[in-house]
């Protein structure tokens, strides 16, 4: 497994992941009656996805 490797299963593994909170944050907070601001969820999902993006340029650049 070459670095280049790693870095594309860590990029895919930060996408699942933020799709899924994202997720989550939108879907189960309504339906468990919990009261999740829209704002938060944003701000959550922009995060994650910052991240995403900065792993992804990383293995992009070599």
């Amino acid at each position: 497994m070459t670095d280049e490797d790693t870095v594309r299963s860590r990029t895919s593994t930060t996408l699942f992941l933020s799709t899924l909170i994202s997720g989550f944050l939108l879907v189960a907070g309504p339906v468990t009656g919990w009261y999740v601001p829209p704002v938060l969820a944003a701000v959550a999902f922009m995060v994650f996805f910052a991240l995403f993006i900065r792993s992804g340029a990383r293995g992009l650049r070599r």
